[in-house]
């Protein structure tokens, strides 16, 4: 005797092979108050193209990160490229920090 495990899309019910199976995760949908996995096939999900044009940024505000997608024709109304071009890394240190050397 044997135990036989079978993924069913939670899309169509229909069952998915073995090693056919996509995990789909919802991470921000207007209706969700959370996030939500699915198990799909392949082909169900065909349609599923990416966004072109999508700017997405952080908003940190009293130790509380939001993150907000939006348009680039949106994004660009209120940040310049000259803004964004002088920006500073996320990583290290701000150009022009210098280090105070103890004596």
């Amino acid at each position: 005797m044997g135990i036989r495990n079978i993924t069913v899309s939670d899309i169509s019910g229909n069952e998915i092979e073995d090693g056919a199976v996509v995990e789909l995760i919802v991470r921000s949908h207007p209706k969700l108050d959370a996030p939500k996995r699915l198990d799909v096939a392949e082909d169900e999900i065909a349609g599923l193209k990416s966004a072109v044009n999508v700017v997405t940024v952080e908003l940190k505000r009293g130790g509380i990160t939001e993150t907000v997608s939006l348009t680039l024709a949106d994004f660009e109304k209120i940040v310049p490229k000259k803004a964004l071009d002088n920006g500073a890394p996320t990583r290290g240190r701000r150009p022009g920090t210098r280090l105070n050397k103890a004596s």
